[in-house]
């Protein structure tokens, strides 16, 4: 009683900010304080945040009372804030499994051990106590948070739903929100969009993730709503923009989708997708000038993207424009590194252009990279014959036919070449 007395009147001091005087009342009565009265200053010590006089007279403890838990416990946490971890679980693992504090200890070296980036071996800790306490919600709880941060949503999922049947969680936001997205990585939607139904949350995060769980269910109309509500107050959300378009797009609303994109586009100037989908939904709006305007810059972001690069080129096809072509396969983009399929459109191009040396070029470019493709290698092999490659033509046409075998006529007209050549050198 006296001691209490002692320690309310160094707490009273502090309070009227007379805080030198109630440190030396605490630092005196340390010096003639029982085990548990030195433990009470130690953890008053902590909340003023004198980490140092805290850690002095819990070290002076333990040496004391090598078998006093509460003070490694206690002691082991300022170690882990002062990034210590070694000292920490060193201190910890001193605890025996006989320990009234073996629990605690072992929650403690999970956090420790996360700290430390060794997430399998915190979780093995958790599991023993798991196994001590079964029913102890602020272990379910930690084996949630660890296995959703490994990536094992199901079984994340697991203790997040034993939380929210837990009286004392069945409200937690942050449970709740959890248990939604595990259930979302799991491709559980349905179950998914339950809770996030029950969160009503602001969070920007949240609020995506919600309505992106509504679009996964095609309830494009709910998810339109969610999402619309979030671009109100998060105007910057650029994650946002893509797939609020195509919800649009999905609910037939193809000007709005075409605005929204707009919109992102000028949240997020330099993401080339946004342009991609802006071209493609000005395509659809029959706006070819602005398609085109789109694509080009999406192509002027990564002039090796092929999506975009693609578009373009079925673009100009539409548009009858072969020196758009050409100038975008030989100056805007660097067709050597793309799909063989690029430099075999331009080879097409050039051959209508009658510019068949540049075409010759392209095609054997591309043939480094479409030996496989049998509709190319046919193509391929007809021009080199229009060119008077015979050798070149036989070597390719027999590729050709080792892919398709049932191409009587190619094979006839093959053999016809073969036999033509063999009366030649004769």
């Amino acid at each position: 009683m006296i001691f209490m007395n002692i320690i309310d009147n160094a707490i009273a001091l502090i309070q009227h900010n007379k805080t030198e005087e109630a440190l030396e009342i605490l630092s005196s009565e340390a010096k003639k304080a029982d085990e548990q009265e030195q433990l009470d200053i130690a953890q008053i010590y902590i909340e003023l945040g004198l980490i140092d006089r805290a850690e002095v007279l819990l070290t002076k403890i333990i040496g004391n009372n090598p078998s006093q838990s509460e003070a490694k416990i206690m002691l082991a946490e300022i170690y882990t804030d002062e990034q210590k971890e070694d000292k920490a679980i060193s201190l910890l693992n001193e605890i025996s499994e006989a320990d009234p504090y073996y629990l605690q200890s072992l929650l403690q070296l999970a956090d420790v051990y996360q700290v430390q980036g060794l997430n399998e071996v915190a979780l093995t800790k958790l599991l023993e106590a798991k196994n001590i306490e079964p029913n102890e919600p602020l272990i379910d709880l930690a084996l949630g948070e660890l296995t959703f941060s490994l990536g094992d949503y199901q079984r994340a999922s697991i203790y997040f739903q034993k939380l929210i049947n837990d009286l004392d969680f069945s409200d937690d936001k942050n449970v709740i929100s959890k248990l939604a997205e595990s259930y979302a990585l799991t491709g559980e939607f349905e179950r998914s969009l339950q809770y996030y139904e029950q969160l009503d949350s602001d969070h920007p995060e949240v609020v995506f993730r919600y309505g992106f769980v509504a679009y996964q269910l095609e309830r494009y109309e709910l998810a339109v709503s969610i999402w619309e509500k979030l671009k109100e107050k998060e105007l910057e959300y650029s994650s946002l923009y893509p797939y609020l378009t195509d919800a649009y797009e999905q609910t037939g609303q193809i000007e709005l989708a075409f605005q929204t994109i707009e919109e992102g586009i000028q949240v997020d100037s330099l993401n080339k997708e946004l342009y991609l989908i802006a071209a493609k939904l000005a395509l659809k709006l029959n706006d070819l000038k602005k398609a085109i305007n789109y694509a080009q810059q999406s192509i002027a972001l990564d002039n090796e993207y092929e999506d975009a690069i693609s578009f373009l080129l079925e673009a100009y096809k539409q548009d009858g424009d072969h020196s758009a072509i050409i100038d975008l396969l030989t100056k805007q983009v660097d067709v050597t590194v793309l799909n063989g399929l690029f430099e075999w459109e331009l080879a097409k191009i050039l051959v209508e252009e009658e510019m068949f040396d540049q075409a010759l070029k392209h095609y054997r470019n591309a043939y480094n990279k479409l030996k496989y493709d049998s509709e190319f290698l046919k193509e391929y092999g007809y021009f080199l014959m229009e060119e008077g490659r015979k050798d070149e033509a036989i070597t390719v046409l027999r590729s050709y036919i080792q892919l398709e075998p049932a191409d009587f006529s190619v094979a006839e007209y093959l053999q016809r070449i073969i036999e033509d050549d063999d009366l030649t050198i004769l």
